[in-house]
Formats: structure tokens, C-alpha cells, sequence
């Protein structure tokens, strides 16, 4: 089996039971059956026996993987998950490194979720779809002037609407862009909103500086990198995946796709530049 740990990371610190998946010492039979799939093209190839579901005795359906181009991995080191499934090894998920982090079974799916760089992978059903960078931070009501802000932005965007809005659910999240005082401001509504994204506006000293839709709404910050001019980037949820945007231009700076089921050792796009990077402008 894998050699699991008891996780000490800030999902961990939060209360998520985790097991850390590392490859001390690699199981032969699971990197035998690994080496035949991801070499050539990788040098280095280690596996270790893990469980995404229940654990059934004797079973090697589930195998994790370290792979990378040197011989010894030091360095663009990748880890798959991979699950045996009608007759074929199939790879459900990829990330860079050289650790992961398993979860708990999901009563409703049967698989775990894996974290990777302060990020959960959870099963959606048919492929492993990413949560925002670090979870979802819990929010407050808005307060007298985010709300009056909110609302006046209700009003300039959705005059014709405004019969059919009804005190739209307004939240915020205290968020650290640039000086540590701007805000996200989330918008719910069902005629805004319908059966779809929601409005999320970033604001910093009382002035919308770009509006995003979001799936829920969710958003917040991203890894830590910044925009051209300082903000840092934040994140939004879409349909499947995850936008990285920035905050001031609106561009669409990077996509963190859901995860297809591919063949064990084929190619994997893990994130992509976006075809489109500017997301329309508020109206003046």
C-alpha cells in the first residue's frame, strides 16, 4: 500500500482528515504495471497501491503514480491517480509535484477527493472537478454601504428587471487584493441569476473595479500572483472548472480544468490559456 500519512497541511489544520500519499518506497507490482504506460515517454516511474473507494482484499485496481523526465524526479515531477475499469487502466486525475492528499469516501459519489497544491479535486460523477484555491472562505452579510453599493449596481444593470427583484441576497468577503481592504461582493437573486452564474463584484475603496459571474456565487483568492497592475489574481467558479481572473482588467488570466477520464499514459492538458481574455465591461 501506499504509504500514508497523517496530513499536516491547512485543509488538514481546518479539520479534513487526510492521508498524504508519498512514494518512499514504491510498490514493484504497481510501478511494473506503471512503467509499461508512462515509459518511454517518462524516465522516472514510481506507483504505489491506493484506495479511492472501499478498500476489497487481494485488489490492485487503484494505483497512484509519480512520474517525471529526469531518472530521479528531482524536479517537473507529475503524480496520476489511476483505476482499473473495464479491462484498461484509466488516469481520473494529474497534478504537479510529488505528493498528494487523499480525503474521505464521499457518501454520494463512493470515491475520495484529492488535494494537491492547497486545491480539493472532488468527483463529480464523471470526471474530478477543482474547488476554489484554499476552499471556500465563509462570508458575511454585507454591510449599510456594500449593500447600497450592490444595490445601486442592481439598478444601473437590471432596470428592466427591477419588478421581479425581490431583496436580493447580498453577502461579502473581506479580501486582501492590494492593501488588505477591498472586498468581493456577492450578488443571489433568481431573476439575476436564474438557473445559472451569479454576479461577483470586486471592489476596493468603495468602487466596483470589475464585475464576474460565478457558479454559486464562489470566488476568492488565488495563489498569491498579481495582476500588471498589483492586484492579486483572484479565482471563480464555473460550470466545471475554475477561472483565474484579474480583478482590475477583467482578463481571464488562466483556466483550472475538470479532469476527463483518459488512457492510462496518454497526453493531459491540466490548465490552458483561455481563448477569450476579457471578460465585458460594466456599462458606464
Amino acid at each position: 500500500m501506499a504509504s500514508m500519512l497523517v496530513s499536516t497541511s491547512a485543509w488538514a489544520q481546518a479539520g479534513v482528515a487526510l492521508e498524504k500519499v508519498t512514494f518512499d518506497k514504491e510498490n514493484q507490482e504497481a510501478t511494473n504495471i506503471a512503467r509499461a504506460m508512462y515509459q518511454p515517454e517518462f524516465g522516472y516511474v514510481s506507483a504505489q497501491r491506493i484506495w479511492l473507494r472501499d478498500p476489497a482484499e487481494g485488489a490492485i485496481d487503484q494505483i497512484a503514480v509519480k512520474i517525471g523526465q529526469g531518472v530521479s524526479c528531482s524536479e517537473d515531477c507529475h503524480v496520476a491517480v489511476l483505476y482499473h475499469t473495464d479491462g484498461e487502466w484509466a488516469e481520473l486525475w494529474r497534478g504537479e509535484g510529488k505528493t498528494f492528499e487523499l480525503g474521505q469516501i464521499n457518501e454520494i459519489t463512493g470515491l475520495k477527493s484529492i488535494f494537491a497544491d492547497n486545491r480539493e479535486w472532488s468527483w463529480g460523477g464523471a470526471k474530478y472537478e477543482p474547488s476554489l484555491y484554499g476552499g471556500y472562505p465563509p462570508r458575511r452579510p454585507a454591510n449599510e454601504a456594500e449593500m447600497r453599493l450592490a444595490t445601486d449596481w442592481i439598478k444601473a444593470n437590471y432596470a428592466d428587471e427591477l419588478h421581479n427583484i425581490d431583496a436580493p441576497q447580498i453577502t461579502a468577503l473581506d479580501v486582501n487584493l492590494m492593501t488588505g481592504d477591498e472586498k468581493l461582493i456577492f450578488i443571489f437573486d433568481l431573476t439575476i441569476c436564474g438557473n445559472d452564474a451569479c454576479p461577483v463584484l470586486a471592489v476596493d475603496n468603495g468602487k466596483v473595479l470589475q464585475q464576474f459571474s460565478a457558479i454559486g456565487p464562489d470566488a476568492g483568492i488565488a495563489d498569491g500572483r498579481t495582476d500588471q497592475n498589483g492586484y492579486r489574481l483572484i479565482e471563480i467558479q464555473t460550470d466545471q472548472d475554475v477561472s483565474v481572473v484579474s480583478p482590475s482588467t477583467g482578463e481571464v488570466v488562466q483556466h483550472i480544468l475538470a479532469q476527463d477520464v483518459i488512457p492510462a499514459g496518454a497526453k493531459r492538458v491540466i490548465a490552458e490559456a483561455p481563448a477569450a481574455t476579457q471578460v465585458p465591461e460594466l456599462p458606464q
